[in-house]
């Protein structure tokens, strides 16, 4: 018997949630319980239904994205949180604030699917929760020099 686990879309552009929608039907093990178009008020519907993931786009009005994160990092048992975002500006952002991964619209079905796998791996045994207390800061790259 395989697992369900719950995912929550918030997007503000209608064919977004759509072609997600299109992508996580194909895994029977996944489903959908809530689809929004801002970022207001995520903080009780998290609450309220406690969804496995997140796929958050960045750029939405009303409330952004990261916004929206900021303010589930104190919610015990979170979910995990996947940004999907036409813009790479905010990606540092995004995993500062735990995120899973960080989708680059347009994404491909395979890029897709490595997220997933991401997903397989990370929770390995099924605890889908992540919070920052689970990292301890000694573990996590204090300055990362990248030559351009």
């Amino acid at each position: 018997m395989s697992m369900i686990n719950t995912v929550i879309i918030i997007d503000d552009e209608p064919f977004a949630r759509i072609n997600l929608r299109m992508l996580i039907e194909k895994y029977t093990d996944w489903k959908i319980i809530l689809e929004l178009d801002n970022g207001m008020n995520v903080e009780a519907y998290v609450n309220q239904l406690k969804p496995d993931l997140i796929f958050m786009d960045v750029r939405m009005p009303q409330r952004n994205g990261i916004s929206a994160a900021t303010g589930l990092l104190s919610i015990k048992d979170a979910p995990l949180i996947v940004f999907a975002s036409a813009f790479s500006d905010y990606a540092l952002q995004a995993f500062e604030l735990y995120a899973l991964d960080y989708l680059l619209k347009p994404f491909s079905d395979d890029r897709f699917k490595q997220t997933l796998e991401r997903l397989k791996k990370f929770s390995g045994s099924n605890d889908m929760s992540m919070k920052p207390a689970d990292y301890p800061a000694k573990n996590f790259l204090k300055i990362l020099i990248v030559r351009s």
